[in-house]
């Protein structure tokens, strides 16, 4: 099995896709390792889809992300494609969720990044602006 997990900002793709490669027993690929490189930096283009390429080398995998530079290498290798296509409010009210308990805790994700409640709530940069503004295209 080759499986793509699809959706919005926070619809719940990795914790669905990490579950799911557990229970198959194959390797979990989270796109989001591979794009953000250390301090929120994301990887070059051809490094990203480098990586992405190296890291579907088998016969057996479950990725998950919607990034765009992903998809000529992924969706024609997919044997399943598993779309998760929540309402806004249900999405909106997970992430913020997911963003206050990583902010409040600082726990370390992908490369030493951290979330933050200054980055959340008072930047451009914010996950959560992020989530509204592109809803719509994405889902």
């Amino acid at each position: 099995m080759r499986c793509l997990v699809v959706g919005t900002s926070g619809a719940g793709k990795s914790t669905f896709a990490r579950a799911l490669a557990q229970a198959a027993g194959c390797p979990h690929v989270e796109l989001d390792d591979l794009y953000w490189g250390p301090e929120w930096t994301a990887v070059p283009p051809d490094a990203f889809t480098h990586a992405v390429r190296a890291a579907t080398t088998g016969a057996h995998w479950v990725a998950d992300g919607n990034y765009s530079a992903a998809r000529d290498v992924l969706w024609p290798r997919a044997t399943h494609v598993v779309w998760l296509n929540y309402g806004r409010w249900t999405v909106f009210s997970r992430l913020l969720w997911r963003t206050l308990g990583r902010g409040l805790s600082r726990k370390p994700l992908g490369h030493g990044n951290r979330e933050s409640l200054r980055m959340a709530f008072f930047s451009r940069d914010s996950i959560l602006l992020w989530s509204v503004t592109t809803f719509s295209k994405n889902r």
